[in-house]
């Protein structure tokens, strides 16, 4: 047996040495490997890597390895990356609004998949005074360079329509 995805945390190099040697002596003891050459050893300090990373051994630089032009910090990669903006942020982003789609279509009654995450939106859907846009562009007036929301709900009866843009940003910019 494999012990599989362990971290351990100490405050300076020596802390997490002892704790290494404990999880050895330990695994050894329930006849559990400790795979040493798969682990990584990293130093952070207020959510950035500091120097180098060990990672199988090796010493790798602690910039992005996609965009290769900032620290790679979980801020960076869940919402900061050039590279993963391009598609990586908007599945995410499109698997949120999906599901916001697929609970709206429930709420008008009109038929769905069973599962949120097996409904396909359609760019346009009619549901008696209702209409329901996906990703469509807003027609105005004057030029607006950010005029496609995520949905539209156009509610011809009560005149009204409503505008939903999805937006995701990392959890350190939530007050």
């Amino acid at each position: 047996m494999y012990i599989d995805d362990l971290k351990l945390l100490g405050r300076n190099e020596n802390d997490l040495e002892n704790e290494m040697k404990i999880v050895q002596t330990i695994s050894k003891d329930i006849n559990i490997k400790f795979g040493l050459e798969k682990c990584a050893r990293i130093r952070v300090k207020r959510g950035s890597v500091q120097g180098k990373m060990h990672v199988l051994k090796e010493e790798i630089e602690s910039k992005c390895r996609l965009c290769k032009q900032h620290e790679e910090t979980i801020d960076h990669l869940t919402s900061g990356c050039p590279i993963l903006a391009k598609n990586e942020y908007l599945m995410r982003n499109d698997k949120v609004c999906t599901h916001l789609h697929y609970s709206i279509c429930k709420a008008l009654g009109t038929e769905t998949t069973d599962k949120w995450y097996t409904h396909i939106p359609k760019p346009v859907c009619e549901y008696g005074d209702v209409t329901l846009l996906w990703n469509q562009a807003v027609h105005t007036d004057r030029e607006v360079a950010a005029n496609m929301p995520d949905i539209i709900i156009k509610n011809k009866k009560e005149k009204t329509c409503t505008l939903i843009d999805v937006a995701i940003p990392a959890d350190r910019n939530v007050v």
